[in-house]
């Protein structure tokens, strides 16, 4: 891993891919501090941020986190960053030692959407690295392949993002813009290089 260990607020917001206003107002309202005294956050802080934030946008209220999140700090250690958790509705669960969901209230019989940490972890990871990994400019709009990266699928050049990756988001109907919110270390040549490159392997 090349990223730092702590993190300014606008690369926690860009990694955790939460607003800055809002971590402010969590920080603020005292729901989510950064780790350290000088306002920096930890790894553990952006996986648990990033975390709070897809709970967000799946529609659970903030109260109902708050609540939870008192309840959850009790038994466990860093909860928002170790445990797994799920939503069903408007309601969310988070999974014991056993794998077993457990609600905080009752959420009925309805299908249960999992958020796995481990993957919201390994996620954060990846960007973060490839955030403090400097690029040269002629490899801006450029793909490539490399064995040591990524199974040598395509990438976007300097980074570890695949091409197919970027085109999945473009057939769902993403546009540039949009894409470029999942993916803020790229430009707007980066991406559409990589769906020239992918319609290409697709025609």
């Amino acid at each position: 891993m090349t990223h730092p260990l702590a993190f300014p607020l606008h690369r926690a917001a860009t990694l955790a891919r939460v607003s800055e206003r809002r971590l402010r107002a969590w920080a603020k309202a005292k729901f989510y501090l950064p780790h350290y005294d000088s306002g920096l956050y930890s790894f553990r802080d952006v996986v648990a941020l990033r975390t709070l934030g897809i709970l967000r946008d799946r529609g659970i209220s903030l109260q109902s986190l708050k609540k939870a999140g008192a309840w959850l700090t009790e038994r466990y250690e860093d909860p928002w960053a170790s445990l797994r958790f799920g939503t069903a509705g408007k309601e969310f669960v988070y999974y014991d030692e056993q794998g077993k969901p457990v609600s905080v209230r009752k959420v009925g019989q309805c299908v249960i959407e999992e958020i796995p940490v481990e993957k919201v972890e390994r996620a954060v990871a990846d960007e973060a690295e490839q955030l403090y990994t400097r690029r040269r400019v002629d490899e801006i709009g450029q793909t490539l392949k490399k064995r040591t990266v990524q199974s040598n699928a395509r990438c976007i050049a300097g980074t570890r993002i695949t091409t197919s990756a970027i085109y999945g988001f473009h057939k769902h109907g993403y546009t540039v813009e949009q894409i470029l919110r999942q993916y803020p270390i790229l430009s707007e040549e980066d991406v559409r290089a990589a769906i020239k490159a992918e319609a290409r392997n697709v025609a």
